[in-house]
């Protein structure tokens, strides 16, 4: 298919006719005079076989000034770099307009691309697990897809396709698909029940109540513990033997209440400030390890 059967010379006069025939609207002069320039650069890279370059040509004259002949040319670049269905809506559109004398020697060509084009365009159909999703977001090739669309399938080039989706109270889902010429895929997206727990004011202030009162007791017994090993008779005897132990097991209730305390105290921290950033927050971990040796007993304790 040829892209324009008229020498460059005479393709500005038949864009200009062909643009006005569509119904006047207030344009910026300079706007039409660089949307025709564009053209005649995209119809140059075309007949050079610059196929990448008149798309971007074409395109951008299209976004100045709206042209039958523009949207044909368009389509016909497209069809070259493989954009297939891009192509196919632009040579409908084009087959749309009311013919007229400048259009009409380009129909031909553009009703026979439709009827190729419609056999070689591919689908997907997409469908979601859990079927209901509340806040659902879906972008095919980083594009977004309107749920509107969601329940036919959808005009796709043949090749290489991501296909991604996000609800309220689920992960992110992503899918990678290729699918061919003439064919349609059918996609399914699972998508996993968010199992992340979300800070609780109410779990901080119970682990710092928890962990502060376990934090005194062991005090407590750990001071007992030091007092009933300096009060028995040997150092070496079952009463000294027994204070020691209880004051290791002070030490060790009161390490674990810190401990305790402390991650109350991170996640009512955590609260606060999620209420104001985005960023889910960090959670921080506290081990106890009591140690004994060398006739020495001690705590150690790590966050």
């Amino acid at each position: 298919m040829r892209l324009l059967p008229r020498p460059l010379a005479c393709l500005a006069v038949a864009w200009l006719l062909a643009a006005g025939a569509r119904p006047a609207r207030a344009e910026n002069p300079a706007d039409i005079a660089a949307a025709r320039e564009l053209f005649q650069e995209g119809t140059a890279a075309a007949e050079a076989g610059r196929w990448q370059e008149a798309v971007d040509r074409f395109t951008r004259s299209l976004a100045l000034k709206q042209a039958p002949l523009t949207v044909y040319s368009l389509g016909v670049a497209q069809k070259k770099t493989g954009r297939l269905a891009w192509a196919l809506e632009n040579f409908r559109a084009f087959l749309a307009e009311p013919a007229t004398p400048t259009t009409e020697p380009y129909r031909p060509a553009a009703t026979e691309a439709v009827a190729e084009l419609d056999k070689r365009v591919a689908y997907v159909a997409i469908s979601f697990a859990p079927p209901q999703l509340s806040g659902l977001v879906v972008t095919l090739d980083g594009e977004p897809v309107p749920l509107v669309a969601l329940d036919r399938p959808r005009l796709v080039d043949p090749g290489d396709h991501v296909l991604e989706a996000d609800a309220t109270g689920y992960d992110a889902a992503r899918a990678t698909f290729k699918v061919l010429e003439g064919e349609t895929a059918d996609v399914q997206l699972v998508l996993p029940p968010t199992t992340h727990l979300e800070p609780s004011p109410w779990l901080g202030a119970s682990l710092f109540a928890v962990g502060g009162s376990a934090a005194v007791v062991g005090v407590a017994l750990g001071l007992a513990g030091v007092s009933q090993a300096s009060s028995a008779p040997t150092r070496d005897g079952p009463e000294a033997t027994a204070a020691r132990n209880k004051a290791v097991a002070g030490d060790v209730t009161a390490g674990i209440g810190v401990a305790v305390a402390t991650t109350g105290l991170i996640v009512l921290l955590a609260d606060l400030v999620g209420d104001d950033e985005d960023e889910p927050p960090v959670a921080s971990t506290a081990a106890v390890r009591p140690w004994s040796g060398g006739g020495a007993n001690g705590l150690e304790l790590r966050f």
